[in-house]
């Protein structure tokens, strides 16, 4: 006889076998437009449900729920290839006014690190702080409606100016230079 420590483990009849997950390329073609269904299942997903309901809800005929994420994750590859970046964070909810809304409530931070950091950014985001250029000659701006002559003559003028500024300092310092609209 056997006691309960050496029993062999049984093993269950009715085991459920692994979904066999294929790709569909016609039915989720990467190429193509966003269909109607694929765009209901993307409403859905980003309106908080979960990928396989969305895909559910959307009217695909999958029987489990691993070949629904699956679908669901082709759709979601398809839409990452054709929508571009500032689409996909408006469209989950991080437009800019939800953004601005969160620098505001983070500039009311008990951590003055969190304040200063909010601050900065949006100071940035509102254009009160500019990126300084840095380089060590004059950059070459062609503007529109002058003649030929009086273009070379303001680039000569900026040559000269940024010449002007080396003087004195030594050779391959990067001289910061602002250039204005």
């Amino acid at each position: 006889m056997h006691n309960t420590e050496t029993k062999p483990e049984k093993t269950p009849k009715n085991v459920k076998k692994p979904p066999k997950i294929r790709e569909i390329p016609e039915l989720i073609d990467l190429n193509s437009e966003l269909s109607e269904k694929e765009i209901k299942v993307l409403d859905a997903y980003f309106s908080g449900h979960p990928l396989h309901k969305a895909v559910k809800a959307a009217g695909y005929k999958a029987k489990d729920a691993s070949t629904r994420v699956f679908i669901g994750n082709r759709i979601l590859q398809k839409y990452e290839g054709q929508a571009g970046g500032k689409e996909i964070f408006r469209r989950i909810g991080l437009g800019e006014v939800r953004i601005a809304l969160k620098l505001l409530a983070l500039t009311e931070d008990e951590n003055p690190r969190v304040r200063l950091q909010a601050l900065n950014i949006a100071s940035k985001c509102v254009g009160m702080q500019r990126e300084v250029l840095e380089s060590l000659e004059a950059p070459i701006i062609v503007i529109g409606g002058q003649e030929e002559g009086e273009v070379q003559a303001q680039q000569e003028q900026l040559r000269a100016q940024v010449q002007g500024q080396g003087r004195g300092r030594e050779l391959g310092q990067v001289v910061p230079m602002e250039i204005t609209k």
